[in-house]
């Protein structure tokens, strides 16, 4: 009860009516309120950001597809950059996104974008960077050899992984 009206806590008034009633309703904000339905607040931030992992599971391609970024040897696709002219995305990052991308069956730049925005699995491969079909193009029309190589490498390491012979056993 409230003090001095007898007002039950977790009532407020809205109004008296014409018969000098008061009108109340419950205030739902109040923690003390049992409700059915769990917290929902779209606009909420995290306190602390939940671990990728944790939230795809270990073994999602997205890792696999990173792990197998790590040990390629990169040079072939930093030594066609000269060190003028702006700043480039990482082509480890570049890389990730198109081997993920081919492995889903993406092939176009603009959609590869808007997933990169949309996907967390695509957001950890691009290390949090909005990177734009323009960025994205340029880096596969420049290394389109190396990108198929690299995704010859990945496919074919995918399968020994999962063990999966291709065609004539290999």
């Amino acid at each position: 009860m409230d003090g001095a009206l007898g007002i039950p806590q977790g009532l407020k008034c809205l109004r008296e009516n014409f018969t000098r009633h008061l009108i109340f309703r419950s205030d739902l904000s109040d923690n003390s309120s049992m409700s059915r339905f769990k917290s929902y607040s779209p606009e909420q931030a995290y306190l602390l950001p939940p671990s990728v992992r944790d939230e795809l599971g270990a073994n999602h391609l997205c890792f696999f597809v990173r792990g197998v970024v790590e040990r390629l040897d990169m040079s072939v696709f930093e030594s066609s950059y000269s060190v003028e002219g702006g700043e480039l995305y990482a082509p480890q990052l570049m890389l990730g996104v198109w081997l993920y991308a081919y492995a889903l069956g993406i092939t176009s730049a603009r959609q590869v974008e808007r997933r990169v925005v949309e996907d967390l699995a695509f957001r950890y491969l691009a290390g949090g960077a909005r990177v734009d079909n323009w960025a994205l193009s340029a880096f596969r029309r420049r290394h389109g050899r190396a990108l198929n190589d690299a995704f010859t490498r990945f496919w074919s390491g995918r399968r020994r992984a999962h063990g999966e012979a291709g065609p004539g056993g290999d």
